[in-house]
């Protein structure tokens, strides 16, 4: 994996070819005849002062604007209005500005799609806001920008700190100087940009050159160097791209040089050609280079793929394949949700913070702390907020408090069965322990996927028939779609342990909404638990699951026939929780001295750390009250009312616990105190109900009428709309299995609409949806390859860009400047001055 952690902070800074910036409408007219190539016709740069407009983002074919005539969830269907009406709203308002962009993906092109990656970072910097301001300061959540998964579960946060400056005289073309750290060195980065993206220049016209060096200074070893530009000749536009790396940066031997690069050309009738050249990489390591030949018009796209190719072999070659560019699928992965007066919906999950010394600037949220490790911030630490309405005043001074693990409280939902038709549950078979891709098409469970080494395999669909071996005490799910884990209401005639009454549509699902528990928020200072109860003395090396011998889990208090509690003599395990700033651990009490429930060092049999069973109040058997009253009927057993059944807790219970630990930041609870040693307290992801119209999606499920609770972690971020896997070769679904890695991706089932209303879950507010980034894939053609040849196109040809052209950026970029003060930028928003 060495290879990745090199491979993004490398390509980083190629993509400030594509920096997002606004034209004025007043431009000047002067002109330049400044060119990036003698090659290239010669080019003038845009007239006036203002930033350059580029792409912000770039495949080797333009995306269709027309409806593709394959499935891609389009609107069949008449909607109804909505109770936000988006044409009332100003030009001026965040709906009306913010852009949605569309864009082909297309493995051939990875080269170009590793940089994609990376585009959104650059947007976040904002150069369009900066130019002519000098040297300033971007802290950039590199997260936002890796490719989406399906079957992603996080949303952390992970920032950088760039600086940059942005300059542009009347009539000559952009500037961008940059620094990017990488490890212990830095990327020197420098180009000039001449004209913006049109319909004369499609990519626009730009040359940019990169450099790495290890250590502080310009004088240190080169670790990677390269280039990127846009030529005009007639009316051809070529693109070239060229990084070369040394094999020592993969953590191999040093001495082999590890290429990227790219050459495409693009015609004005929309045809082109191209090839591209990757590191090739087995179980083994690097085994040569990858490359790609590729031909395109405005049907189809042909490519052919050759790997293992090195200086002495032709690698060997795959069977040429043939995409049809007018039958693409659609993703989004970025969405925006905004108020009825077309505002951005914020939340407050975090602010940026300095350490005591102002040297070092990091970022306090509801995922954790993000600090440089060179800061030295820790537990008990003193940090600054900073204040961007006032730069230069001191601060708010707080006590970074951190804790090994975080409580999170559950609260209740109920929705019906036939509400959620269609929309994926991962279940686990009792019958067969296994994990399970399960869903209702509105009169059975059907079958379509299990898990094989933590990937999901599709299998031929089958109904699901619920018994006493697969389903002996309840229906319990995990579906992202639904905000996590739920439970399906099941009647059992005879009692739990025997097959349950087939389900309808009115059946009832339970999902719970959750929210972490902070510092001086109300929670029971004594928990029971009956099943998956926290051991202390195995957490560390224990194993995750119930009747493992070395379990971290105590033994299962609920056992059928030698465990079942009566309601009057009750014997749950206790827990022990202090809501106070010196207490929020959870901690082991039944006579045992309260150990504390901490996954402070890797634990290998914990990959994702450290989650117990339901924990509830238990209060519920040590006081007479109305609370126990209402906990005692959610738990007591239906076939004898003497005896508590403690699996009904999650369906039963109104609220109830749930202690997570370990190594990572966002297992973690960190939080910032005043001086009076009050909390400062941060908002999880927003849940918000979206009800899906429209009868067709990517895959052929029909979802018309069925309700998605999505979770919203501020602009950009809206997570929950099911996913399946494709091969990056045709496009055409395939299973997400291990051994498939690298050649199959997530796309998501449908996109949803502009102007779509989502509802604040339990509640009644609504917001508008719009999506900001639509990914276009396109499917193998009907006739295959043959269909790319009929239409003319052939393969080979062009040449790859080489070392030649390379001009180190170093000595006019120079040593990094010293900006003090807080970032300007943070995350894409202009904090400063």
């Amino acid at each position: 994996m060495k290879k990745f952690t090199y491979l993004l902070p490398m390509i980083v800074i190629i993509s400030f070819v594509f920096l997002g910036c606004a034209k004025d409408d007043d431009e000047e007219s002067t002109t330049s005849s400044t060119t990036t190539t003698t090659t290239s016709t010669a080019v003038t740069a845009e007239t006036g002062t203002a930033a350059i407009t580029l792409s912000a983002k770039i495949s080797v074919v333009d995306a269709k604007s027309s409806a593709s005539t394959a499935r891609v969830g389009g609107r069949t269907w008449g909607r109804t209005a909505n109770a936000i009406d988006t044409t009332a709203f100003a030009s001026t308002v965040d709906y009306n500005v913010d852009e949605t962009g569309t864009f082909v993906y297309e493995r051939s092109s990875e080269a170009l799609n590793t940089v994609n990656e990376i585009l959104c970072q650059i947007g976040q910097a904002r150069g369009d806001l900066m130019i002519n301001e000098g040297n300033y300061k971007a802290q950039i959540d590199v997260s936002k920008c890796k490719e989406s998964s399906g079957d992603s579960k996080s949303g952390a946060p992970d920032y950088e700190m760039w600086i940059l400056n942005v300059s542009r005289a009347s009539g000559e073309p952009m500037k961008v100087k940059g620094w990017v750290p990488m490890g212990d060195g830095l990327i020197y980065f420098m180009g000039d940009w001449y004209q913006s993206p049109s319909d004369t220049y499609p990519l626009g016209h730009f040359s940019f050159h990169f450099e790495q060096r290890e250590g502080a200074t310009t004088s240190g070893d080169r670790g990677m160097y390269g280039y990127m530009k846009a030529l005009k000749s007639g009316d051809t536009t070529t693109l070239q791209f060229y990084m070369n790396q040394d094999s020592a940066m993969y953590g191999m031997t040093a001495g082999t040089e590890i290429l990227q690069s790219v050459t495409a050309t693009f015609n004005a009738d929309d045809s082109g050609s191209g090839a591209t050249n990757l590191p090739y990489f087995t179980q083994s390591g690097y085994a040569g280079q990858k490359t790609y030949d590729l031909a395109f018009n405005d049907d189809y796209f042909y490519k052919q793929k050759k790997v293992g190719v090195t200086s002495s072999s032709e690698g060997t070659a795959s069977t040429a394949v043939c995409l049809d560019r007018n039958k693409y699928i659609k993703s989004a992965w970025r969405y925006g949700l905004y108020d009825s007066a077309g505002a951005r919906k914020t939340i407050s999950s975090g602010f940026p913070i300095t350490d005591s010394t102002g040297a070092y600037n990091g970022y306090i949220g509801y995922y954790g702390l993000w600090m440089p490790s060179d800061a030295g911030v820790d537990n008990g630490s003193t940090v600054k907020k900073l204040d961007f309405d006032n730069p230069d005043s001191a601060g708010v001074s707080y006590t970074v408090l951190s804790y090994g693990g975080k409580l999170r409280k559950y609260q209740k939902q109920s929705i019906t069965l036939g509400s959620i038709k269609n929309i994926p549950f991962e279940w686990f078979d009792m019958s067969s322990y296994a994990a399970k891709r399960v869903y209702w098409d509105g009169s059975n469970f059907k079958v379509d996927g299990q898990r094989v080494r933590g990937y999901w395999v599709d299998n031929t669909t089958s109904t699901l028939t619920l018994t006493a071996s697969n389903v002996p005490y309840g229906f319990f799910f995990y579906s992202r779609a639904l905000g996590g884990d739920g439970q399906i209401q099941l009647a059992y005639p005879s009692g739990r342990g025997t097959a349950p009454t087939a389900p309808a549509d009115n059946a009832t699902v339970i999902f719970n909404t959750q929210t972490p528990i902070f510092p001086g928020d109300s929670v029971p200072s004594t928990l029971a638990c009956y099943s998956n109860c926290p051991n202390p003395s195995t957490i560390a090396t224990g194993e995750d699951y119930q009747g493992a011998t070395t379990s971290v889990y105590l033994p299962s208090k609920w056992n059928w026939g030698t465990d079942i509690d009566n309601y009057s003599t009750p014997n749950p395990y206790t827990y022990t929780f202090d809501n106070t700033t010196s207490g929020m651990v959870l901690k082991y009490d039944n006579g045992s001295g309260s150990q504390s429930i901490i996954l402070s060092s890797a634990n290998s049999n914990l990959p994702w750390g450290f989650r117990s069973g339901i924990l509830f109040d238990n209060s519920t058997f040590d006081n007479d009250t109305s609370a126990r009253q209402a906990d005692y009927a959610a738990l007591t057993c239906n076939w004898n009312s003497n005896y508590l059944c403690p699996w009904q807790a999650r369906g039963g219970l109104s609220t109830f616990y749930i202690w997570q630990t370990g190594t990572d930041d966002w297992q973690k609870l960190t939080v910032l105190v005043d001086s009076d040693n009050t909390s400062v307290t941060f908002d999880p992801p927003m849940i918000v109900k979206y009800t899906h119209s429209g009868t067709s999606s990517n895959s052929g499920k029909n979802y018309n009428d069925s309700s998605f609770y999505l979770e919203y972690g501020g602009f950009g971020d809206l997570w929950g709309i099911p996913s399946y896997c494709v091969s990056t070769s045709t496009g055409e679904k395939v299973d997400c299995a291990a051994s498939s890695q690298g050649t199959t991706r997530w796309v998501n089932e449908f996109v949803i609409p502009a102007t779509s209303i989502a509802t604040l879950a339990g509640g009644t507010t609504e917001y508008v949806v719009k999506p900001l980034e639509i990914e276009q894939t396109m499917p193998e053609a009907s006739g295959e390859a043959s269909d790319c040849t009929g239409a003319g196109l052939s393969l080979g040809g062009v040449s790859l860009p080489s070392a030649s052209d390379f001009v180190s950026p170093v000595s006019d970029v120079g040593t990094k400047p010293t900006v003090t003060g807080p970032p300007t930028i943070v995350s894409g928003e202009k904090k400063g001055s």
